[in-house]
Formats: structure tokens, C-alpha cells, sequence
């Protein structure tokens, strides 16, 4: 288990995760959507970062819900859009945080997108 500091102070526990490098991926940002292109390069100062450009202030929870995507998409290979999110969300973290009210005051608009891109990982192929 790995010990992450959150913004403010906050501790969040999470196991640690082996990304696989997928596909033939350029280093750093791609392009002006703000996604990664290289997942690895991602860390929590890159998510912080990120955050703060989609005018999100990080807390444990938002990191509970990133870390829950970048685990989808170890053990799936794509980024979830809203619906797997909500369910491996409710799978992992309980059914009370996988509502899509709870996940929308976390990340409003579009949750699956920001959390994606705040994740460092790719979009979501159903999110426009």
C-alpha cells in the first residue's frame, strides 16, 4: 500500500500500480486536449497540476475516484467513460460514491473526461 499526501494535509491509501506502456505514445502532454500521451510519465504533482488547469482543487476524494481510474485502466487497457466508472467506482470504493451526483459535485460537467485527463490518462472514447 502506498501513501499518497493530498492537497491540504489529507492522507489517501492506495495500492501501487504497474501501467503498462501502451502503443507507440510521444512523451509528455498531446496536444492541446491536456490528456497524456505517455501514461508513466503521470505522478500526483502531474494530477495537482492538471487540476488546477480545469479549475478542480484536488481533495482525497477526487484522489479516491483518480486512483480508482488509473486502476480501470490497468486491469482493462482503456480510460472508463461515466457508466464503468460509476460501476468499478461502487465495486471499489461503495455504491454511496459511485452515484452520478456524488461524482458530478466531484467533477463537474463531464466526470468521466476531467477524471481522465486529471488520471493522466487517455480520453474516454464515448465522452465528446
Amino acid at each position: 500500500m502506498t501513501t499518497n499526501v493530498a492537497p491540504g494535509g489529507g492522507t489517501v491509501s492506495v495500492p501501487p500500480l504497474q501501467l503498462p506502456h501502451r502503443g507507440n505514445l510521444s512523451m509528455g502532454m498531446s496536444g492541446s486536449d491536456g490528456y497524456l500521451a505517455n501514461i508513466p510519465v503521470w505522478d500526483s504533482s502531474s494530477a495537482e497540476k492538471q487540476a488546477a488547469t480545469l479549475h478542480i482543487c484536488l481533495s482525497p476524494e477526487h484522489l479516491e475516484v483518480v486512483f480508482i481510474a488509473r486502476r480501470f485502466y490497468d486491469e482493462f487497457g482503456f480510460s472508463p467513460s461515466m457508466r464503468p466508472l460509476a460501476k468499478y467506482v461502487a465495486n471499489n470504493l461503495g455504491v454511496e460514491k459511485a452515484n452520478s451526483l456524488y461524482l458530478l459535485g466531484l467533477f463537474p460537467g463531464s466526470p468521466a473526461r476531467l477524471v481522465a485527463a486529471i488520471a493522466g490518462l487517455p480520453k474516454p472514447k464515448n465522452c465528446l
